[in-house]
């Protein structure tokens, strides 16, 4: 997440102006830095443009440095960030409460410059080295959109905040036409390199707030959040006329591309269930578009309201 000038982008909690602006004043020069006041002005901002790492003051009106490490970890926009806390309560109870909370380091007042940026060097190191293995753990190599595994723990997050906001979820699932007999005519080579092809399209259609994943073979999964089921038929629709417009050259020819879409919202079951039952219902729209032809859309009745999950 560093900055458009490449330096790391740092974000000081302290609601004491001098102790604020003596830190910001220290760092700005090698870092990239933005301030609050409290630790809801800090949460507030890290979710708003989410730094490179938090360095958090402990005793804050509003909210104190411990409610506003719980808020940011109970948000995957913030989750990750890392957040060293600097107080001058350093005492064991304090610290190791602050490290069971998540924080990744604790830094006593009064502290020097050196030591400062030390510990803030190290922990960028190690974010960054974590991000890596993360990305690789859940990433899908063939087409580097997200993998099973990603998209699992995606589904759980976005199903409980649409609940929780009423605001729609749509899950939009797509499955490649006719791959079998491109890999038999022109090897398995060709067909990786045309699911390749597909995920290209369907990543070029996302907003930055939607999520896309490679479900198993030639089949994809994306979460459309705050998007009705006519808003994701749309989305559908672009892909699929995208992919028609794409080809695919493989052993002195072009072959086409194509899928057949399902589209289905989220209904009003309890969160546990309704995750679930919406890939379900769009796994079976996905096959009545199969049904009716391949290389088209089709979208799930809503279930009925108050409906248990099936």
């Amino acid at each position: 997440m560093d900055g458009a000038r490449g330096e790391p982008r740092l974000l000081i909690v302290e609601d004491e102006a001098d102790k604020r602006d003596a830190l910001a004043a220290l760092l700005e020069a090698d870092y990239q830095v933005a301030t609050a006041r409290d630790g809801e002005e800090g949460v507030r901002v890290a979710r708003a443009d989410p730094p490179d790492l938090v360095l958090m003051d402990l005793v804050m009106p509003r909210m104190d440095g411990f409610a506003a490490l719980e808020a940011l970890r109970g948000d995957h926009r913030t989750a990750e960030i890392p957040v060293i806390f600097v107080s001058g309560r350093g005492d064991d109870v304090t610290r190791v409460r602050g490290l069971d909370l998540g924080a990744v380091d604790f830094l006593a007042k009064p502290f020097s410059e050196r030591e400062l940026k030390a510990r803030i060097e190290r922990t960028l190191r190690l974010a960054r080295r974590q991000t890596q293995l993360r990305e690789l753990a859940q990433t899908d190599a063939l087409t580097g959109l997200a993998n099973l595994r990603a998209f699992r723990a995606r589904l759980e997050e976005e199903v409980k905040r649409a609940q929780r906001y009423g605001t729609p979820l749509t899950c939009v699932m797509a499955d490649m036409d006719h791959l079998k007999p491109l890999n038999d005519e022109l090897g398995h080579a060709a067909g990786d390199r045309a699911i390749a092809a597909v995920a290209d399209v369907v990543r070029t259609e996302l907003r930055e707030t939607d999520f896309a994943a490679r479900y198993g073979g030639d089949e994809f999964v994306v979460l459309l959040p705050h998007t009705s089921a006519a808003e994701g038929r749309v989305f559908a629709e672009r892909v699929c006329e995208r992919l028609r417009e794409t080809s695919l050259e493989a052993g002195g020819r072009r072959a086409g591309l194509a899928a057949s879409f399902g589209v289905a919202e989220i209904g009003s079951g309890a969160a546990e269930e309704a995750a679930e039952e919406m890939v379900q219902r769009a796994d079976e729209a996905l096959y009545a578009a199969k049904r009716a032809g391949r290389g088209r859309v089709a979208v799930a009745e809503a279930p009925a309201e108050g409906a248990a999950s099936g």
